[in-house]
């Protein structure tokens, strides 16, 4: 056996790993026995976050910064709009880390000036003793992280070890580090031979080119490491919806904008005399009442894994329903409705009177607690008997507006048989049925009909109203809907032979 290539001592071996191949994964105690049978001149390269450090300091340091509000709000903004992926498609991440500090140091730059109080706080919770008092006896230990030399260093410090860091990432560097790789940087800065030699502890297969230029390489996950991510509380707004209840959906462009808001635009800013500045109000009372309707999303998962036998509640529940805030979701609702009131009131009578404001927002807030009762309601019955409230949740999410706005009877009949078309399939899905292939549209046109007729009989609607551009555009909305529909559900018309 060549004693180049091994190292034994009392009976136990670590072998140097063939370059070509992968890493393969150890254990937490495989490593540490491994890594004591090495000579004491044996150099160390070890990776810091999640390795030496439990945590990722990322976001550790991000959620060090005060006030908390502020970088969540920053935080999620950010992870909504992405703007790392308009530099660097193939690899976001490579600036990512670099965009979401940069935000939080422009808005809370007293950040830094705090942070090594901060870390010596974190030492007892979050720093890997079996690793360190394992690395202690080595006469070298290098640090090398892709994390930031300004994060990690007060961390290093506060850990009482005098290993220096090697590689880290400052702002003018990260990307390249990133291409580049640990491998090169760390070659760089402690020689080839050295490297060479060295045995290298990572968690991560990221650092594959720092294990190929390394004798030992010790690819390890420690059960005790923990990711946290930065901003996540108070959820904002929509975050919810996106992350737990609808995952794989397009929610709020599909359904909310796409279907509540346009029937809000038919049914009542077009038959505004400032059908603008209405379509503006309705926009912001829309995103306020979803806010607000968040709360029973969030509370119908709760109480379904409390109650139900086979609740359908995702995977995103664990990671994000610590992080949505019931009482900052009124608050975010309640700040949406008051630019929401003042443009409807201008719309309505052409001034922000304070009394005429306060009315149409007492009446939306009345609107909204009505709703969040009814949900209420909804979460605590059986399966089969939320029938009856989801019809009133679904009027409320198109006729509730009446408390605020005013339409004709064509749009009030628009309204209830949005309505209906959405509550009949509920009710067919809850009594065992699919409502996949449920034609919506098609039973919101002859709701529509059947509605307009009743009227037309109690002679509640005039013929002439029927030919007013409003109720045309609605009609043939529903019709064009419809139409789709029937072309889907055209072999079901067809005569059996």
């Amino acid at each position: 056996m060549d004693s180049s290539n091994n190292v034994i001592e009392e009976g136990v071996a670590m072998r140097s790993i063939d370059p070509s191949k992968p890493v393969k994964l150890s254990t937490p105690i495989e490593a540490l026995s491994q890594l004591s049978h090495l000579p004491k001149s044996t150099p160390i390269v070890v990776d810091f976050d999640e390795t030496l450090w439990l945590r990722n300091s990322v976001e550790q340091f991000l959620s060090s910064a005060r006030p908390n509000l502020w970088v969540a709000i920053i935080l999620q903004l950010l992870g909504l709009i992405r703007p790392w992926d308009w530099f660097n498609s193939i690899n976001p991440d490579h600036i990512r880390d670099k965009i979401r500090i940069g935000a939080v140091l422009l808005l809370a730059p007293w950040t830094l000036f705090f942070w090594p109080k901060t870390a010596k706080k974190r030492v007892n919770e979050c720093l890997n003793s079996a690793l360190v008092e394992t690395l202690r006896r080595f006469d070298k230990v290098y640090i090398a992280s892709y994390s930031f030399g300004f994060i990690i260093t007060p961390l290093v410090a506060a850990s009482n070890v005098p290993w220096p860091v090697v590689v880290s990432a400052d702002f003018g560097n990260y990307r390249t580090l990133r291409l580049l790789g640990k491998g090169s940087i760390v070659e760089k800065n402690i020689g080839e031979e050295e490297l060479a030699n060295s045995a290298t502890i990572s968690d991560s297969r990221l650092d594959n080119d720092l294990f190929r230029k390394s004798k030992y390489p010790l690819l390890v996950k420690w059960p005790t490491a923990v990711n946290i991510p930065a901003g996540r509380t108070p959820l904002l707004p929509f975050s919810y919806l996106k992350r737990v209840k609808r995952p794989n959906e397009s929610y709020f462009t599909r359904a909310i904008i796409g279907h509540d808001y346009l029937v809000l635009l038919l049914a009542f800013a077009c038959y505004s005399a400032e059908p603008f500045l209405t379509a503006i109000a309705l926009f912001l009372f829309l995103l306020s009442y979803f806010t607000a309707y968040e709360i029973g999303y969030y509370e119908n998962d709760k109480l379904g894994l409390k109650y139900e036998e086979n609740p359908k509640v995702s995977d995103g529940y664990k990671r994000y329903a610590p992080h949505f805030s019931v009482v900052y979701a009124w608050i975010f609702s309640l700040i949406l409705a008051i630019p929401a009131s003042v443009t409807l009131a201008l719309a309505n009578n052409g001034s922000a009177a304070p009394m005429s404001v306060l009315i149409i927002f007492a009446s939306f807030t009345g609107l909204l607690i009505s709703v969040r009762l009814m949900f209420a309601w909804f979460n605590r019955l059986p399966v089969q008997g939320r029938i009856l409230p989801m019809l009133l949740l679904q009027l409320a999410r198109s006729c509730g507006y009446l408390v605020i706005v005013t339409t004709g009877i064509v749009g009030v009949a628009f309204c209830i048989s949005q309505a209906l078309s959405k509550w009949i399939p509920y009710v067919v899905y809850r009594f065992g049925g699919s409502r996949r292939d449920i034609p919506n549209h098609l039973i919101n046109v002859i709701a529509l009909a059947i509605l307009l007729a009743f009227a037309g009989l109690s002679d509640a609607l005039e013929l002439t109203r029927l030919l007013e551009w409003q109720s045309i555009l609605i009609i043939s909305y529903c019709l064009l809907r419809a139409a789709k529909d029937v072309y889907k559900f055209r072999k079901q018309l067809q005569l059996m032979r």
